[in-house]
C-alpha cells in the first residue's frame, strides 16, 4: 500500500488500514503491539506504513465494525464462494463477507463504496481507478474528501456516524 501511496502522491487519497483477527488468527496481538508486529515481525525488515491504522477490528460476523457493515452494503463481494467454514473464525457467514486479508474497498469522497477488490490484487493495479475517481470527485465541488487527517496520524480509533443517507463523518482519536 504504501507504493500506491506514493505512486498517487495525493493529499486527497487517503488509505486506512484495518488489523483484523478474523482471517486464519493472523493478528493476535494487541493495538499497542500491531505497529512494532508490522515494523520487526510481518512484512518487517523495518517496514512502517504510510496509511492510518486504526485499532484492531472484527469486519465480518455478529462483532463486525458498521463501517464494514456499511461497506459490505454499498458494494458486492466479487467473490461467489467465501471459503471453508472450518477456516473462518467469525459467525454468522455470509455472502458479503470480506474473504482473507488486503482485501481493498475504494470509497469515493461522498463516502459511496465504488469498488471491492479480491485480497490477491496487487494495489499497483488500483492505480487507474483510484486516480479516475480522484479526477471525477474532484470534478464534483459539492463532494467533500472522505478523510481529511494529517499523513502520520495514528488514530486508536476510527468511528463512522451517518449524518444522513448521504452524508458521514469519519473521527478520529
Amino acid at each position: 500500500m504504501n507504493a500506491l501511496i506514493q505512486e498517487i502522491n495525493d493529499p486527497d487519497f487517503v488509505v486506512i488500514g484495518v488489523p483484523c483477527n478474523n482471517f486464519g488468527l493472523q493478528e493476535p496481538g494487541s493495538n499497542s503491539e500491531i505497529l512494532n508486529g508490522i515494523k520487526y515481525v510481518r512484512p518487517g525488515n523495518g517496514y512502517e506504513p504510510l496509511f492510518e491504522l486504526t485499532t484492531k477490528e472484527d469486519v465480518n460476523g455478529g462483532n463486525e465494525h458498521p463501517l464494514f457493515t456499511f461497506l459490505k452494503n454499498g458494494c458486492p463481494n466479487p467473490l461467489l464462494i467465501i471459503g471453508d467454514p472450518s477456516r473462518l473464525y467469525w459467525t454468522p457467514i455470509s455472502q458479503t463477507d470480506y474473504t482473507w486479508n488486503f482485501e481493498k474497498t475504494l470509497i469515493n469522497r461522498a463516502g459511496v463504496a465504488v469498488t471491492r477488490y479480491v485480497p490477491a490484487v496487487d494495489p499497483a493495479a488500483l492505480v487507474d481507478d483510484v486516480r479516475a475517481l480522484l479526477a471525477e470527485s474532484a470534478d464534483n465541488t459539492a463532494m467533500k474528501p472522505l478523510v481529511k487527517s494529517p499523513r502520520g496520524l495514528r488514530p486508536t480509533r476510527l468511528y463512522w456516524t451517518p449524518i444522513s443517507q448521504t452524508d458521514y463523518t469519519w473521527n478520529f482519536e
